[in-house]
């Protein structure tokens, strides 16, 4: 059956403000976001795709280990980083708002055929 999510504040939150995120959730979570078109960002963090698809202790793992790589970067590198991500934040922010556009269309819709 088809798998339903609900972008909740820790997925839109991010989006809406411009900053890159790691989704430590149900992998169906993340595949559902990058079927809806939205960046996942894990190759700006250093990892591969399916990191987080991974068990629950491997995706932690990767988490803390991308963030200690960051966290290593000085205050020029990490400016650098999130400018060179800004285009793909815009677009990503584009995609939530579009996003939001379909499901208000369909409730719409919805209320009609009712």
């Amino acid at each position: 059956f088809p798998v339903t999510i609900t972008l909740a504040e820790k997925h839109y939150k991010p989006i809406v403000g411009l900053r890159p995120f790691l989704s430590y959730t149900n992998p169906d979570n993340i595949r559902k976001l990058r079927e809806l078109g939205f960046d996942t960002f894990e190759d700006a963090f250093g990892l591969d795709d399916d990191a987080l698809m991974q068990s629950e202790h491997l995706a932690r793992e990767a988490i803390i280990k991308a963030l200690n790589q960051f966290r290593k970067l000085t205050a020029e590198q990490r400016i650098q980083w999130y400018n060179n991500l800004l285009p793909r934040l815009r677009q990503n922010r584009k995609n939530f708002f579009q996003h939001i556009a379909n499901q208000k269309k369909k409730i719409q819709e919805f209320k009609i055929d009712c």
